[in-house]
């Protein structure tokens, strides 16, 4: 059975590296689901599509239709998002989908950081009687001040 296959052989490949204890998956994916949401997981800065594709090729994934609805119906149930300034995709813990975050990412390092943002301060700022959140997109690109990252080249400095 091919989804055994591929997700027995993505698992032992995890163990390998020893990422399989701290990788946490969603329950109730469908296998490409699962697949590109341990492929994200195993990242710590936003993938783009096609990336994930030439890491899952391995595992059958073979048309970038296939990635898109799997990364759309992640980003639906809530185990991704997409980092729009890059037009990449991150994996969310559990514990995130129910937070309201924002993205900093780093023009030089490419490093994304999450943070949490308090409901109420984004309700306050559009009006709390005014709109129902659903969904808050908040990012900021800029450059890292630690002086590793600065070493490495000029990046693009924020407005």
């Amino acid at each position: 059975m091919a989804y055994d296959y591929g997700v027995a052989a993505l698992d032992r490949g995890l163990e390998k590296v020893g990422e399989r204890s701290s990788l946490q998956h969603p329950r109730k994916l469908s296998r490409n689901e699962e697949l590109v949401f341990r492929q994200l997981s195993l990242n710590e800065t936003p993938v783009k599509a096609y990336q994930l594709l030439d890491s899952l090729m391995g595992y059958g994934l073979r048309s970038p239709m296939t990635i898109y609805r799997a990364l759309d119906s992640l980003i639906k149930k809530g185990f991704a998002k997409k980092v729009i300034s890059q037009n990449a995709f991150i994996a969310l813990k559990p514990e995130d989908v129910a937070k309201v975050s924002a993205f900093m990412t780093c023009s030089t390092c490419k490093q994304t950081r999450k943070i949490e943002i308090s409901k109420t301060l984004v309700e306050g700022m559009f009006g709390k009687d005014s709109i129902s959140l659903q969904e808050v997109f908040i990012e900021a690109n800029g450059k890292c001040l630690s002086t590793d990252c600065a070493d490495r080249g000029t990046g693009v400095e924020p407005n």
